[in-house]
């Protein structure tokens, strides 16, 4: 499955396709954007945000809610930007995550034992 996705992500726009269900999660089961902002753009200020994220995503899980964030708006210059014009209050916008009640529960994907990966074969 690995070698057909990565050659797809590679030869076709996927986001073209999954565009509708994305706004549909994004404008109809979303309850809450969450902006995390400094007041810098330096190594200090990623970490504080980080440490943010941390506690907001720790918190959020302990009321059963579920977080995903939004890597590219805040990441891509153009996107970056953009964010910076409608969020006036905010200098520089770090992270943007999308915060509500699971409609189902999602499982994760299988991990390795640690036994596992010790083993010598």
């Amino acid at each position: 499955v690995s070698v057909i996705a990565s050659w797809l992500i590679k030869n076709f726009n996927l986001s073209k396709a999954s565009k509708a269900q994305d706004k549909k999660l994004f404008y109809k089961q979303t309850p809450a954007i969450l902006l995390i902002s400094t007041e810098k753009d330096d190594k200090i200020s990623w970490l504080e945000a980080g440490r943010v994220l941390e506690e907001t995503w720790l918190l959020a899980e302990s009321f059963g809610m579920k977080c995903s964030v939004f890597a590219s708006v805040t990441q891509l210059p153009v996107y970056r930007e953009k964010l910076m014009q409608v969020t006036p209050d905010f200098t520089v916008p770090q992270i943007l995550l999308r915060v509500g009640y699971p409609e189902k529960e999602v499982k994760h994907s299988p991990r390795f034992t640690v036994n596992s990966l010790l083993k010598k074969n």
